[in-house]
């Protein structure tokens, strides 16, 4: 499944360093039904990897949210993960 130039994200809390985090998964807005559950498998961590290690740490998936991700890579990388701000 070719997911090139579609983003996820994730949005972590913790109470401590003890406690497992709290999640929400951000799937870029732009996936087709089928590459939405690629990118949720790969940060579930179900296809290996990296991932698995990260998804380890997941103790409670609040949302599963389909949101608008950019990520520029130049000079400085920045991302934006939600909703743009007012007048963008």
């Amino acid at each position: 499944m070719d997911v090139s130039g579609l983003g996820v994200a994730l949005s972590v809390s913790s109470i401590d360093r003890e406690t497992n985090w709290r999640a929400v998964i951000h799937i870029d807005e732009r996936a087709t039904p089928v590459q939405h559950d690629a990118l949720l498998k790969l940060v579930t961590g179900q296809l290996g990897g990296a991932f698995a290690e990260v998804a380890a740490l997941i103790g409670e998936v609040r949302a599963i949210e389909r949101s608008p991700i950019r990520i520029e890579l130049d000079a400085a990388i920045s991302s934006r993960c939600g909703s743009p701000g007012p007048g963008h």
